[in-house]
């Protein structure tokens, strides 16, 4: 798979999203289904840490949605 960014700054929210698709994937192909992880509901699932990690990773500034 290939996600291409038109702006770098964003590349740790758009991998702790990724991150969380596939986790939900995994669960669903273990038969532990949890259904669809969107929007605002992602911070009760570990998000903002994973998105601080890849932040950090990737040696960009960690960008929070929740912040006007």
């Amino acid at each position: 798979m290939r996600h291409t960014l038109d702006d770098q700054r964003t590349a740790a929210m758009t991998a702790a999203g990724w991150h969380m698709c596939l986790d939900v994937a995994e669960a669903l192909l273990d038969g532990n289904p949890i259904g669809p992880i969107v929007g605002a509901d992602a911070m009760n699932y570990g998000w903002r840490a994973l998105n601080e990690q890849y932040s950090e990773r990737l040696g960009v500034e960690p960008i929070d949605p929740t912040l006007p």
